[in-house]
Parts: structure tokens; C-alpha cells; sequence
């Protein structure tokens, strides 16, 4: 599967997050930025360990991704922004959508990253923040 990243015309989308802490399942989605030409239904990316996240895609952009399983989380002193950040969206390549899929897995390491991890009091992940830019 082959992903590139395509300069963004005009604002970047607000993206809205949503935590289901019943199953910790983490979501999010881009409002609009849907426009193009490519698969549309998701990509199920899974690891080794079981760990899984799905990739929603609209006309081969981007627009939502659920981290469903997750991966090995490790932390870092400090996480450091790029040196030059460029608003995009990701695009898939059409050859993806050949053939009328709409559904797609790879099997890829995962992994997250971050600066701080603060727990619960029971233990457990409550929340991550990293110093990231997502676009």
C-alpha cells in the first residue's frame, strides 16, 4: 500500500477525539478534508502482539483512526516537535481501491510514544500527551 502526504488547500480540519473508557478505545476523525479519489472503508493495521488500529478512509484520504488494541506505550523525557511542520493530509493510493475493496489489513509494527504518561489510581493508562502535531 503506498501513502503519500499532499499539501492542504485552504484550513486545516479540526479533528475531535472521543475516549470510550468502557472498552479504551480511542477515536478520532477529521471533520470534512474527504475530498479525492481512492479506497473508501477502512485498514486494519495489527502487530505481532495483537496489537490493532483501524484507519477509516473517504475517497483515499484519511479522515479517522480508532486505536483499538493498543501497542507497547514508552515514554520519553522529551518529545520534540519537527523542526518544520507542513499542514497535509494523507492519501492511500487508488490501486488500493481496485477491484471495488473496501477493506484492508497490513500486518506492521505499532508503537506509541510519548512525554508523560499519567496513570489512574487503580494503575491504568488515563491519558497521554505528547508533544505531536497531527494533520
Amino acid at each position: 500500500m503506498e501513502a503519500r502526504i499532499e499539501p492542504l488547500v485552504g484550513a486545516l480540519p479540526a479533528l475531535l477525539w472521543r475516549w470510550d473508557a468502557e472498552t479504551d478505545i480511542l477515536s478520532g476523525a477529521f471533520k470534512g478534508n474527504r475530498t479525492g479519489t481512492g479506497l473508501t472503508g477502512t485498514v486494519e493495521l495489527t502487530d505481532e502482539v495483537g496489537s490493532i488500529a483501524v484507519v477509516d478512509v473517504h475517497n483515499g484520504v484519511i479522515c479517522g483512526v480508532d486505536i483499538v488494541v493498543w501497542p507497547e506505550v514508552g515514554t520519553v523525557a522529551e518529545l520534540p516537535v519537527p523542526d518544520k511542520l507542513t499542514d497535509g493530509r494523507v492519501l492511500l493510493s487508488a490501486k488500493s481501491a481496485k477491484g471495488g475493496v473496501t477493506s484492508l489489513e497490513v500486518n506492521a509494527p505499532l508503537a506509541i510514544t510519548t512525554n508523560r504518561l499519567r496513570r489512574s489510581s487503580d494503575g491504568q493508562a488515563a491519558s497521554l500527551n505528547g508533544a505531536a502535531k497531527t494533520c
